[in-house]
């Protein structure tokens, strides 16, 4: 009868799809064997192995920073950022050659009123900014600043 022979055809068809699957189970655990056993990759010291080297907009024809470019962000941070932002990981050392030459950055520096002390009267003082600064908070704590902001902490722009 038809109904026999396309349940027998049915039966073979199943019974064909479970065994091909077990196959697939049993070559991908022994590939995955032979993965695991197989010898680790080494790294010979003649010749160790590279990061890829990508040519990055940001740098010059002789793999620095694109100076100009660098003193624009800076005088758009000092002009319009510093007012609300800090850059409490910066120092002014840090900008010596990469920004500005050494003696600029300390006319830079001594622009700025650094809180210093205590002095030899135990009180704080203000005194000129000095290369080996930090730059300058715009405001004396948290509070301020979100005063200042509408309740806001601005970011700061170091990290």
């Amino acid at each position: 009868s038809v109904r026999a022979q396309q349940g027998v055809a049915g039966a073979m068809s199943v019974s064909m799809t479970v065994s091909r699957a077990r196959a697939a189970l049993l070559g991908g655990s022994v590939a995955a064997a032979a993965v695991w056993m197989s010898p680790a990759a080494q790294c010979l010291e003649k010749d160790p192995p590279h990061p890829p080297s990508h040519p990055f907009w940001f740098k010059s024809i002789f793999h620095g920073n694109d100076i100009p470019s660098t003193r624009r962000g800076y005088e758009v941070y000092r002009q319009v950022c510093a007012a609300c932002h800090s850059m409490k990981q910066l120092h002014f050392p840090h900008m010596v050659a990469q920004v500005y030459p050494e003696m600029r950055m300390k006319q830079i520096a001594s622009s700025f009123d650094v809180t210093d002390g205590p002095g030899d009267d135990g009180e704080m003082f203000t005194r000129p900014g000095i290369l080996t600064d930090g730059f300058p908070h715009p405001y004396p704590n948290e509070e301020a600043a979100r005063y200042a902001n509408g309740g806001a902490f601005p970011p700061d722009l170091a990290n």
